[in-house]
């Protein structure tokens, strides 16, 4: 056997492999043994067949299945010589060398080599801020609103009622999209619905027992399939009008949220220590953020693009299934930025276990019993929480990336100076929201 090696590119070889005719005579001999074996002809007893008879009425047969299998042999050997370590499936062209001798070429894709990581940076700034009365109250109020009460009304719904009703959807030709009226609730907003018209605008003013009648075009990218673009008309039954009303803040809504006294004032100091985790975990997310940004943009990998589309994909499927739509199909603009996600996710785990393997780092025990304490902090039995933890593998394993990442970034701060800029919460929320709207999947 014969091996060449060529590099296509730095993540892309292609292997030549030369069998000479003994190896395929040889292969074949062997396959035809077998094949005679198991063979079932009639007026022959099983195993008895003659290998001349056998050769002439299926010695093509038996010679591509022996060919197959010394091509699936002499490739692994091929790739443990040669030291390779294949990331795709690899695509086989056959040929003949010669008269009698086999030529075959297996083209992948592996991973980028990577001799050195670069981190060059003198100042990175990095945001704090502290937790004040008014975060906390308006924290509260956030969860007043989570938890709004609704009273039925009789009056015209308006922006911030709840409407229940029944929506019927039909096409241009008077067809119903659905055998029946659906189910649905909608919440008055001044914006659109799912559809993609204005909540507020076209169920505004209806009341209880009214139904509401209006055609509307569907966006291109609408969730309902084959419809985009299209004009439906839209039938709403209005059955029952709500209002809202928040929650008075007395004793019964401090128990609800798991507050065993019923004093506010106690409430108030639950949220104040969540919003203290809160920020500490923020302020280190968005450094880490920034520190790996640096790392990507100082050490550009070219990344298989079998290994993109295949991350893409699961990214895509990942987004879908969060959203309760695993067969939803997104534009070409979207797909294009999940590959981008998908490469910047690659090139960060490849660049990152680089790090972990030349610098020998290990999650340590101690970091880890940390974290898992101040996750704990907030909960009545923190000692319950942690055993739920420990006891959950999956769980575990992603805390302890969480402290790996945290050591790694520590390492490349190690030169670096760090320059605090005081915001506010609110503010340093709103960057964190942002950061994670550009480095996140799509959302619909």
């Amino acid at each position: 056997m014969q091996v060449s090696v060529e590099s296509l590119s730095k993540v892309e070889k292609r292997l030549t492999i030369t069998l000479s005719s003994q190896q395929v005579e040889k292969a074949f001999d062997a396959q035809l043994l077998v094949f005679a074996k198991k063979v079932d002809i009639k007026g022959f007893r099983p195993g008895r067949v003659s290998l001349a008879y056998v050769k002439k009425r299926f010695g093509q047969e038996v010679r591509n299945e022996a060919i197959n299998s010394l091509i699936q042999e002499t490739l692994r050997e091929a790739i443990h010589q040669e030291k390779l370590y294949p990331i795709s499936t690899p695509q086989i062209e056959t040929k003949w060398a010669s008269q009698t001798d086999l030529e075959y070429t297996a083209t992948f894709d592996i991973l980028p080599e990577i001799d050195t990581v670069h981190f060059k940076v003198d100042s990175l700034e990095k945001l704090t801020a502290s937790i004040t009365e008014k975060d906390i109250e308006q924290t509260l109020e956030k969860v007043r609103e989570q938890n709004v009460l609704w009273e039925k009304v009789e009056r015209m719904a308006q922006e911030k009622d709840k409407i229940s009703g029944k929506i019927q959807m039909f096409t241009e030709e008077g067809k119903p999209l659905t055998p029946e009226s659906l189910p649905l609730e909608f919440v008055l907003k001044d914006e659109p619905s799912i559809f993609g018209w204005n909540l507020t605008e076209k169920l505004g003013g209806t009341k209880r027992g009214e139904e509401k009648k209006f055609n509307h075009t569907l966006p291109q990218e609408s969730f309902l399939q084959g419809m985009g673009g299209k004009t439906l008309e839209f039938r709403i039954e209005v059955l029952d009008v709500f209002e809202p009303r928040l929650p008075t803040l007395d004793q019964a809504f401090a128990k609800k949220l798991g507050i065993d006294s019923g004093d506010i004032n106690d409430l108030r100091s639950e949220i104040g220590k969540q919003l203290e985790l809160n920020l500490k975990r923020t302020i280190k997310g968005l450094l880490k953020t920034r520190v790996f940004e640096k790392l990507i943009e100082q050490n550009p990998l070219e990344i298989p693009r079998s290994l993109i589309d295949r991350e893409a994909k699961h990214l895509h499927d990942e987004n879908c299934s969060i959203q309760g739509q695993p067969h939803h199909k997104h534009s070409q603009k979207d797909e294009a930025q999940f590959s981008v996600l998908a490469k910047k996710r690659i090139q960060l785990g490849l660049l990152v276990s680089e790090l972990v393997s030349k610098n020998k780092i290990k999650p340590s025990p101690e970091r880890i019993n940390e974290y898992l304490t101040e996750l704990a902090s907030i909960y009545a039995d923190s000692n319950e929480y942690i055993r739920r933890v420990k006891a959950d593998e999956k769980g575990l394993k992603e805390i302890e990336t969480f402290v790996l990442e945290d050591q790694i970034v520590e390492k490349l701060l190690e030169n670096v100076s760090i320059v605090e800029k005081e915001v506010s919460y609110e503010k340093l929320i709103r960057q964190a929201d942002l950061n994670q709207e550009e480095n996140s999947t799509i959302t619909q």
